[in-house]
């Protein structure tokens, strides 16, 4: 719980960017299970998945293959990646 609290923590600092991607993921985890944290359910994402447009556009099945998951966690990391999406979208025209 030390490495959440660690990426909430910098998630509320002014400086854009001081988060990794495995960082944001843990912060929209919240929890991790035992023997892995929610950091390490980030990295393991992004290691199967290897981007953030592969992890949106995967079916939740394939995330659910991941311990650690719950159908919540899920609909939160898919809500998250489309509202990337839709602020990218709105930026861009």
């Amino acid at each position: 719980m030390a490495r959440r609290r660690s990426a909430t923590r910098k998630a509320t600092q002014v400086r854009r960017h001081i988060l990794s991607n495995a960082e944001l993921l843990a912060i929209l985890i919240r929890t991790g299970v035992e023997g892995s944290s929610a950091v390490d359910l980030g990295r393991e994402l992004l290691r199967r998945f290897k981007t953030l447009r592969a992890l949106s556009a995967c079916d939740p099945a394939e995330l659910r293959e991941i311990k650690g998951l719950s159908t919540a966690k899920i609909a939160q990391i898919k809500a998250a990646v489309e509202l990337g999406q839709q602020s990218l979208f709105q930026f861009c025209r």
